[in-house]
């Protein structure tokens, strides 16, 4: 647990946590003002406290206020702006009475290890001056306690309890956050109750149990890891999902308001029994787990509540890999024409499809769908959809982008990958991917409408001998054709900008290639090992040869460089034992590490060695031309 946690950690983590920790190392000040001063204070830069429980007076002038033994209280006299951090270290009941007073500047560290709570109540206002809580006290915020412009997350809670009563809670700096709460190690849970207040500024809560009873939050919920219960209040800027493989989380709605989406990843929970959540955007519930772990799934069951779309084909729950249980509620539709109900998709096979318990459990409202239609069928895009044929043709139909990868339902994904022998994109379709794999894929098809072919798309398709690729096409993702054995030519129109690292990585029988004339630059390991790759024409578009680019290419015997080549980076053409000559243009400042080593038949090298121009010293190791040769 607690490597998972320090690996979650960010800079702004970080940040908070060193602000804290440097509280303990400061000393108490002997030149703080008097208690009871009625003028504005100012805490010299030099003043610091560290507060035990024998001089809490001496926190209170630091504070700007009195001290009562008896109660226990701190009671402020005067705004006070605080340069250095005050830490308040007590073992019993604690009361900061604010008064009405302003305390800038600086920070707060309450730590209670004896699990002594401490109350901050008054109707003050703290302003640019961060709350810190540590230790396993009870802290509860009751009264009007306002905070503007901060530059730093208002609230950072780690260990025991926290209470918010009532009060304004304002965060105006961008990219930070109201709260942010965590806890160190397994044992040091955080419990967060919102049980009133007004919050204006997002929320961060990480392994944190937190119970939302009261109080309007108008911004963003953000989770990593614990359990949120919303119980009551309101929430208008909707819950996200910032989660990793590592992480979990349950969301528990059983009343309350949530006025935007909630976005779920990962394979993360919601369990709804009562309460409202609306949204105009394109899901209400949205849970996405595309690339996961094909054990991993995410669980929703609505059991009571109304989800409300707002939005004029919209739909109440989007999901992928995602149990879906219907067993009470509403699910609504608000505008003339609505959508399904329930958009389903299952990219791992041992997610089940949405279970509906009782026929009459749940009621849909404004939708275009009945019980029997609550998800798309054989549907691997928002508006995409394929059909496998007795012959093993696989047609890709419709309009707009594929997924990433293809959900094919109950049958069985290898036995399928083997079915798969043609593969047929029509026009309409504008991105493809998720054929990795297929073992028996012999042929592509692409249309003119589309743009890009993804990340992976066909990896490992040691059979694809050939892909008819047409104008329109933009771009190329990274490893898209790699380990693809018995593709032999490649077209690439002129259409394309773009071709990602190791795209035609190891196809081993590649003889030709058409690069694209507007092709913004080639990348690492785009050739690597392409064994029977005879020649190539690069463009003059490129001012570069990367990093391993046509590393190991044996039967290369041809190569011709870009008229404005600058840079051939190390080990671009390393081991291409049958080039003999090679035409370096004037345009080329640096010739890197090993970039033709062992090019055995390299005799000629036509080139104007320049006085900034830099070869290093084993550019053309083990070649007959660097035999007579001295490079620097």
């Amino acid at each position: 647990m607690y490597r998972r946690f320090q690996d979650m950690l960010n800079k702004k983590i970080m940040k908070s946590a060193l602000i804290a920790f440097s509280c303990l190392m400061f000393a108490v000040p002997t030149n703080t003002y008097a208690a009871g001063s009625t003028t504005n204070q100012t805490v010299p830069k030099s003043a610091t406290t560290q507060t035990s429980n024998n001089n809490m007076s001496k926190t209170a002038r630091a504070l700007g206020g009195i001290y009562n033994a008896k109660t226990n209280t701190i009671t402020l006299k005067s705004n006070t702006k605080l340069s250095k951090d005050v830490k308040i270290n007590n073992n019993k009941s604690l009361t900061l009475n604010m008064n009405g007073k302003k305390i800038t500047g600086g920070s707060i560290t309450i730590s209670n290890t004896s699990k002594a709570p401490v109350v901050i109540k008054g109707r003050g206002k703290i302003i640019n001056c961060q709350i810190f809580k540590w230790g396993s006290g009870k802290l509860t915020l009751d009264g009007d306690i306002t905070y503007k412009h901060s530059s730093e997350d208002i609230l950072l809670l780690r260990e025991g309890t926290t209470v918010i009563r009532n009060g304004n809670f304002y965060c105006t700096a961008k990219n930070k956050d109201i709260l942010w709460s965590d806890y160190l190690y397994e044992y040091d849970q955080t419990y967060l109750y919102i049980k009133g207040g007004n919050f204006h500024g997002d929320i961060y809560l990480s392994n944190c149990a937190t119970y939302i009873k009261k109080g309007t939050l108008d911004g963003k919920i953000y989770l990593y890891c614990g359990g949120l219960y919303i119980q009551g209040g309101t929430i208008q800027k909707g819950i996200y999902d910032t989660s990793d493989d590592d992480s979990s989380f349950k969301i528990d709605i059983s009343g309350g308001k949530i006025l935007d989406q909630i976005v779920l990843h990962n394979g993360n929970e919601l369990i709804m029994s009562g309460g409202i959540i609306q949204s105009d955007q394109d899901a209400v519930i949205q849970s996405d787990m595309p690339e996961g772990d094909e054990y991993s799934h995410g669980d929703i069951r609505i059991q009571g509540g109304t989800i409300i779309s707002a939005k004029e084909n919209g739909y109440g729950i989007k999901a992928v890999n995602t149990e879906i249980e219907l067993s009470g509620g509403t699910i609504k539709n608000t505008t003339a024409k609505g959508n399904t109900a329930v958009y389903s998709v299952r990219y791992n096979n041992n997610v089940k499809d949405i279970n509906v318990k009782k026929n009459d459990a749940v009621s849909f409202i404004g939708f275009q769908s009945d019980l029997n239609n609550l998800y798309k069928a054989n549907y691997c895009g928002e508006n995409v959809q394929y059909h496998l044929d007795d012959n093993g043709t696989l047609t890709i139909s419709g309009t707009g982008d594929m997924f990433t990868s293809i959900d094919f339902g109950s049958m069985d994904h290898e036995k399928l990958e083997k079915k798969i022998k043609i593969v047929m994109i029509e026009e309409g379709v504008t991105a493809v991917g998720g054929f990795e794999f297929c073992s028996h894929l012999k042929s592509v098809s692409l249309p003119s409408s589309l743009k890009t072919i993804y990340h992976l798309a066909f990896y490992h398709c040691t059979a694809l001998e050939s892909v008819t690729m047409k104008s329109g096409l933009e771009k190329i993702g990274s490893i898209a054709f790699m380990d693809d054995h018995q593709l032999k030519e490649i077209n690439i129109p002129d259409t394309v900008t773009t071709i990602g690292e190791q795209a035609f990585d190891s196809c081993y029988k590649l003889e030709k290639v058409h690069l694209s004339n507007n092709l913004n630059e080639l990348t690492d390991f785009m050739f690597h090992h392409c064994y029977n790759l005879k020649s190539v024409e690069i463009p003059d578009t490129i001012t570069e040869i990367p990093y391993g680019a046509f590393y190991g290419c044996t039967k290369l015997a041809s190569v011709k460089l870009p008229a404005n080549l600058k840079k051939i980076d190390a080990t671009a053409f390393i081991s291409c034992v049958n080039l003999t000559e090679i035409e370096i243009p004037s345009t080329v400042k640096e010739i890197g590490r090993s970039a033709f080593k062992n090019c055995r038949k390299l005799e000629t090298v036509n080139m104007t060695i320049s006085e900034d121009m830099v070869i290093h010293k084993s550019a053309f190791k083990d070649t007959p031309y660097a035999q007579n040769k001295d490079t620097k």
